[in-house]
């Protein structure tokens, strides 16, 4: 993904740090079998320097209530809760990929906030990427890419039987492709570790790492899926430079396994077909987009409330699901793209639906539509809330599932999240905010000064 522009603009000035690296068991460099397959589900990070956000937050509130005269004491346990979820929401949610434009089929995760989101159409010399896209975080850069993979057992585009794959020869490749780093060529590489791996839902899987003349260095997995095999996925993470720098100091070992490490326990166990969720689920227009609803649910009537909102409302046994759509509030500025932070900061502010708990966040691109996803486990049921925006309404489709239903709360999510719109080539090659976008960024209308420069 270009970000040249973003970096022009000061934008990576922020403070950018590690992020954990979390596991599983595969031949993976990094990969930790202690980890559960399943952590990528967990939207919430619980690491040492999100407690010490927490901490710091008590401390701050506390301070800043206290400095009021005859301020209302009792309200600080509120104050400090929307205070902790704004900051999770924004800096310590996930990223969820549902991709199903050209051809693809894939939904995964990655362990970071979505600061913003880029998506492209087909470029190479010979078209060789049919669609790519990405997002920059507060660790450095997510990305992926579609390739054309060729009907045989050969590796990608090569002459090589997949199943005669080694390290060398793939190295090979990779040199003959670009020269090794030399003073001539700024794209020159060092490979600095490549290699077949086996998982149980991919096929023709590999890893490598490269380091760039300039400093950046790019660690990939890359597969087919078992009902594709003619499309190649590759998905990507690159540090930021100041990451690269300090990573490089501790030998080519400790790069590979830490920058393979996301990749391999969080980002390759949540990698499956999008399109599992079609069997049990119908479509539920609305605007330009298409929600998907649990197939038995059936409609129970639609109401208009005074603000204007639309909803219906769906049931399917105990779980109930609502479809809403109301016009946007005079605060969203769709060129500036606030709207997220605006949800998030509805959101975390209505205690009723929130009941006070930790939230579970993310943003959701579907394909290059980014959406807002919270989760929240009450104390009778758990509410699944994703939502989306076109140029004049907001709309969030709800799922509540009692905790006595034993329905996975993550095919819930699945069906939640997935949002299918009418697409067209302007939503291609533009910088979207995602949720992971802070709010003083938003208010020097950074994305609109970007278009902008264009």
């Amino acid at each position: 993904m270009n970000l040249k522009r973003l970096i022009a603009l000061g934008f990576l000035g922020m403070t950018l740090g590690m992020g954990q690296a979390y596991g599983i068991s595969v031949n993976i460099p990094g990969a930790d079998a202690i980890m559960s397959v399943d952590e990528y589900q967990n939207y919430r990070k619980n690491t040492a320097e999100s407690r010490l956000m927490e901490q710091k937050i008590v401390e701050r509130v506390t301070k800043a209530d206290e400095a009021i005269p005859n301020y209302d004491m009792s309200r600080l346990p509120a104050d400090i809760y929307h205070n902790t979820e704004l900051n999770h929401g924004i800096k310590y949610s996930s990223t969820v990929f549902i991709l199903k434009d050209h051809g693809a089929d894939i939904k995964f995760t990655v362990p970071e906030a979505s600061i913003v989101g880029h998506t492209d159409e087909s470029y190479g010399k010979h078209k060789e990427i049919t669609r790519s896209g990405g997002i920059l975080s507060y660790d450095g850069e997510w990305s992926y890419e579609l390739r054309p993979q060729p009907k045989s057992e050969n590796w990608e585009d090569t002459n090589i039987a997949y199943n005669k794959l080694n390290s060398e020869s793939m190295k090979d490749v990779f040199y003959k492709k670009r020269n090794p780093i030399s003073n001539e060529d700024k794209r020159s590489i060092k490979v600095l570790g490549a290699n077949p791996f086996t998982y149980t839902t991919v096929n023709k899987a590999t890893w490598d790492v490269f380091e760039y003349k300039n400093n950046r260095i790019v660690g990939t997995i890359n597969f087919t899926m078992p009902k594709q095999p003619t499309i190649s996925y590759h998905l990507g993470y690159i540090p930021s430079k100041s990451v690269s720098k300090k990573l490089s100091a501790q030998g080519e070992d400790t790069v590979v396994r830490t920058i393979m490490a996301p990749l391999a326990n969080i980002v390759l166990p949540s990698v499956k077909p999008a399109s599992d969720i079609l069997e049990y689920t119908s479509e539920v227009h609305r605007g330009p987009f298409t929600f998907r609803t649990l197939k038995n649910s059936k409609s129970k009537g639609t109401k208009i409330t005074k603000t204007g909102k639309q909803i219906e409302y769906f049931q399917s046994g105990k779980i109930k699901e609502s479809i809403s759509v109301g016009p946007l509030h005079k605060r969203d500025d769709v060129k500036a793209q606030n709207l997220l932070y605006n949800s998030l900061m509805d959101f975390v502010g209505v205690d009723s639906l929130n009941e006070g708990k930790p939230i579970q966040y993310a943003t959701v691109w579907n394909d290059g539509l980014p959406g807002i996803y919270f989760e929240i486990k009450g104390e009778k049921d758990t509410l699944f809330i994703m939502t989306v925006f076109d140029d004049t309404h907001r709309y969030s489709h709800y799922i509540i599932k009692p905790h006595e239903v034993h329905v996975s709360n993550f095919k819930l999510r699945d069906i939640v999240q997935y949002v299918d719109y009418k697409q067209n080539k302007e939503n291609h090659s533009k910088y979207k905010a995602g949720l992971g976008m802070p709010s003083y960024l938003l208010e020097e209308k950074l994305l609109e000064k970007i278009a902008n420069k264009k």
